[in-house]
């Protein structure tokens, strides 16, 4: 069976309770919108803990962390979240980084390559893994990770390639 493109595209209009959602078919057939504010408030506040569970729950999205690590990484979205911050900032790609680094050096424990990870700066992140003998080991396990995705490439794709 062939993959299928995407067939929405979605715009937001406002923001928070006054928010309009809307989903257009990019063929131009035709649109379905949610305004936020016409729905009671008990839709809202389930809404609100929906949206909430997802934001949080999606930073376990790791598939090489240890259920520690993504903990810790949940309890960031929190705090983040906390401190009015809706964008933390970003991490994608630490633990494929962390287990190259493991690999690289397998002397130290993993927690202490993650907490000298931790104390670097999203610069020196993204410098780490340029550097050829960790980008090597990065690179082969980032792609082992993209075997092992359910994304559909086709439809993420087809979200940039759309005016």
């Amino acid at each position: 069976m062939a993959k299928k493109a995407a067939i929405f595209k979605k715009t937001i209009l406002g923001e928070g309770l006054a928010a309009v959602l809307t989903w257009t078919a990019i063929d131009g057939s035709g649109s379905v919108s949610f305004d936020i504010a016409k729905s009671p408030a008990v839709t809202q506040a389930a809404l609100v803990v929906h949206g909430a569970g997802a934001k949080i729950g999606d930073a376990a999205a790791m598939q090489e962390a240890t259920v520690a690590e993504k903990l810790a990484a949940m309890q960031k979205v929190i705090d983040a979240l906390n401190a009015g911050e809706w964008r933390g900032e970003r991490e994608s790609g630490d633990a494929i980084l962390l287990e190259a680094i493991c690999e690289f050096n397998p002397k130290k424990t993993r927690e202490q390559h993650a907490e000298s990870l931790k104390a670097l700066a999203s610069a020196e992140k993204l410098q780490l893994r340029t550097i050829p003998q960790i980008k090597k080991i990065y690179d082969r396990l980032l792609a082992d990770s993209a075997k092992k995705s359910t994304t559909k490439v086709d439809d993420l794709l087809a979200k940039f390639a759309t005016a």
